[in-house]
């Protein structure tokens, strides 16, 4: 059996709490810490926003209990998303702004206009169902570039990514599913199965 020897010298003392060696392991296999961090900031707003912009997007999905759970579920992802990146970014040394107006702000800009562009009289289904489908491909861009930059030095936030990249993976395809048959008539089955049972008028 092998016995793993302790390092000779450790760069992080033992009585030191201004210093963390899970971070300077990252920083040793070549990560640029200042850009991840900044970059799950970046992810981790887009998350918050969009766990309030879908809410106004289901609120317009009024005539298929369908498509609103699918657009509830996606939701309710976006929030779980945020609480389980956040402690990452304290775990790397970052810190999540106290200012929720200056944290989102750039984000307010890029997922504001799908959302009030949809608050018009005469919106469809398909449309709102186009601006969900295109929130999830852009996380799934956003995440999957935090993903490369961590694969193989990064394991902790690589894990975290990779469960959140699946969820937008799955709800990329759901509305795919949903949008194909509204707009098209055309089946493109997901796969997906509810996590809930749709009941017609709950």
């Amino acid at each position: 059996m092998r016995v793993l020897q302790k390092p000779a010298v450790a760069r992080v003392r033992a009585d030191d709490l201004t210093q963390r060696v899970g971070v300077e392991r990252i920083v040793a296999r070549g990560v640029d810490l200042a850009d991840l961090i900044d970059r799950l900031l970046g992810a981790a707003a887009s998350e918050l926003v969009a766990y309030f912009a879908y809410l106004g997007l289901r609120a317009q999905l009024t005539g298929s209990d369908t498509q609103q759970a699918a657009c509830e579920e996606a939701r309710l992802n976006n929030r779980a998303h945020f609480e389980l990146i956040a402690p990452r970014i304290y775990e790397l040394g970052g810190a999540i702004p106290t200012d929720v107006g200056d944290f989102t702000l750039g984000e307010q800009v890029a997922w504001a206009g799908p959302l009030s562009e949809q608050n018009g009289a005469g919106t469809t289904a398909a449309a709102v169902l186009q601006a969900l489908l295109g929130h999830e491909r852009s996380g799934i861009h956003a995440w999957s570039d935090v993903a490369d930059l961590t694969f193989g030095t990064d394991t902790r936030t690589y894990a975290l990514v990779a469960r959140i990249l699946d969820d937008k993976v799955q709800h990329e395809a759901r509305f795919i599913e949903l949008l194909s048959k509204e707009r098209d008539g055309v089946s493109r089955p997901s796969g997906h199965v509810p996590s809930q049972p749709v009941r017609d008028g709950v």
